[in-house]
């Protein structure tokens, strides 16, 4: 009999939130915080969604490049695997603040297709030498195909939402063409017409891009799990590319089939970006309800094993035997958060 084991990557589940004691908020997490105090704790791979998806998957990036993210996650959207190096491509609002520039995407913040459209219509016009195409999943989410792929090493989104642009500009031997065409494309989108309308109407510019995630799909790629359950477009097309057709986050069910199954809830990554205590704190304690469904199957036999991964380079392994340790106390799920980033959000 094959096994029936159940793979939760849950990024964000342990923050990092900063702003949680200042807010005085304690959440009630009694499933979560007595499965990470009974769970065997042991290393996994990567730091955040993108890199642990990866390193379960068995894939590294070429030295001095990026993971392929957004040509995984492009397929994942729908569209059909190809042969083209992508990036994700994301249109932002680059706010001065003294000598700074702060990023903010537009996922919480209104922008039509119409103008997504108009926006990156301009882009492609003006980059017709560098052969840019650009596709529009979202209208705050893009993919951006150049020539040929870059030589470069680039920052994800989450990594710098919220934060000094400086400090996460691409690296690499082409860092400084890269420098060029985003400085070029802040340039072209300053004073257009879509964002004159849009300030017109009390609205926030779309004043630059920022890409990151670039490559091109591998030649064979093998999905390491039986069922994937996800809405994230990233694992979606991870498993697409490797002949595993996904289903929706809210389909999982004990009796769904026999075999490995991954669960990917990416519903904690926003409020940690925008370092917001309560909107996590809400998602956190959706999480925790959901939780009694795999451990009742757990406790049922239906289920063998349950891994949580936070995607901060742990795994907590949770089965039968380790729900009995009782005598581990379920403690504060405040005093398991990761630590505060090295450079701070502000």
């Amino acid at each position: 009999m094959r096994e029936h084991t159940l793979h939760l990557l849950v990024p964000g589940l342990l923050g990092p939130m900063p702003a949680l004691a200042r807010s005085g908020l304690r959440p009630e997490l009694p499933r979560l915080s007595r499965c990470l105090a009974r769970a065997d704790r042991l290393p996994a791979p990567g730091r955040d969604l993108e890199s642990t998806l990866f390193g379960l998957s068995g894939l590294a990036p070429p030295p001095g490049r990026d993971l392929p993210v957004a040509a995984f996650q492009r397929v994942g959207e729908g569209a059909a695997p190809d042969e083209r190096p992508w990036m994700l491509a994301h249109p932002v609002f680059l706010r001065p603040d003294r000598s700074r520039l702060l990023l903010f995407d537009f996922q919480d913040l209104t922008l039509s297709p119409e103008e997504a459209r108009d926006l990156a219509g301009l882009l492609e016009g003006h980059f017709r030498e560098q052969d840019w195409h650009l596709e529009l999943a979202e209208p705050f989410r893009w993919y951006l195909s150049p020539d040929r792929a870059p030589a470069i090493q680039t920052f994800g989104l989450g990594e710098v939402f919220g934060r000094n642009i400086a400090a996460f500009l691409p690296r690499g031997d082409e860092a400084l063409v890269w420098h060029g065409l985003l400085n070029e494309a802040q340039m072209l989108l300053f004073g257009c017409e879509t964002n004159r309308a849009r300030e017109a109407a009390g609205r926030l510019p779309v004043n630059g891009l920022w890409v990151s995630g670039a490559g091109r799909l591998p030649e064979r790629f093998v999905f390491p799990y039986d069922r994937l359950f996800a809405d994230h477009p990233l694992p979606r097309g991870m498993a697409r590319v490797g002949g595993v057709v996904p289903a929706p986050l809210a389909d999982w069910e004990p009796e769904n089939g026999e075999g490995r199954a991954l669960l990917v809830d990416d519903r904690l990554l926003r409020p940690v970006w925008r370092a917001d205590p309560y909107d996590w704190t809400e998602a956190l304690a959706a999480f925790d309800a959901w939780l009694a469904g795999p451990l009742r199957a757990l406790s049922e036999k239906r289920l063998e094993r349950l891994d949580i991964y936070p995607c901060n380079g742990a795994r907590y392994r949770l089965d039968r035997r380790a729900l009995r340790r009782f005598w581990r106390r379920a403690g504060d799920h405040g005093s398991r958060l990761d630590p505060d980033p090295v450079l701070q959000r502000i």
